[in-house]
């Protein structure tokens, strides 16, 4: 059940009527308006707009909260199954529990299509930002994790969002990259965003990461004048 407050206004999301609730409590009694028909396992909003992922769809919708029309529109889809929103910096940051992922997207551009951020999660739900700091709860692995915002801008924002894939993910060995064109460098930065390890030549595509610490890392991989982060 997602919630959200704006001023006087609690925005519950009742699964057991399908709905999102708009509670006012400036009045006395409280009152219990229906703002949008549809599930809501998390609920934020920029004051002007809601934002709600219903984990039994791909989508995160958009609602308008200064009326009550109803009417909902499509913000990201794609998402297997989408668990937690965090709205930070004027971007949405969702978290997909199935696929061990967060994406983020801009809400008001004009695309639907997220932009892969951190992967190889174990059943990442509940996200938070607090200091700079992205904090995520690994229900899959019972932890929090944290990500420093600084480090999550490396990502580049290409439009390219399938410039390559990782395999195996996670190990502590050798990492396969999956790729269509020749890897011009890989850089690997941990979650603050330090750079520990550069390779400018490739004989084969793959990386020795044994001497790296267990942990989480970022994989940022160049090829003909593009740049990915995974």
């Amino acid at each position: 059940m997602g919630r959200d407050v704006v001023g006087t206004k609690r925005f519950v999301g009742d699964f057991g009527s399908t709905s999102i609730k708009n509670i006012d409590t400036s009045v006395s009694p409280f009152q219990v308006n229906t703002h949008v028909i549809d599930y809501a396992s998390d609920i934020v909003n920029d004051g002007t707009s809601m934002y709600f992922v219903n984990n039994n769809s791909s989508n995160v919708y958009k609602a308008n909260i200064l009326n009550n029309d109803g009417s909902v529109v499509i913000v990201a889809e794609g998402i297997t199954k989408p668990s937690s929103l965090v709205l930070h910096n004027s971007m949405l940051y969702i978290s997909d529990s199935t696929n061990g992922a967060i994406y983020r997207i801009n809400p008001y551009g004009g695309s639907t299509t997220p932009q892969l951020l951190i992967s190889g999660l174990n059943a990442p739900n509940g996200m938070v930002v607090y200091n700079n700091n992205l904090y995520i709860a690994e229900t899959g692995a019972n932890r929090i994790v944290t990500f420093n915002m600084s480090a999550l801008s490396i990502i580049d924002n290409e439009e390219e969002q399938n410039l390559f894939s990782v395999s195996p993910n996670p190990t502590s060995d050798v990492l396969h990259f999956e790729i269509s064109s020749k890897i011009d460098s890989v850089e690997v930065f941990d979650v603050s965003g330090n750079l520990i390890l550069k390779e400018n030549s490739f004989e084969a595509n793959s990386l020795s990461v044994s001497s790296l610490s267990s942990g989480l890392y970022f994989v940022k991989v160049t090829s003909t004048g593009k740049s990915q982060t995974q």
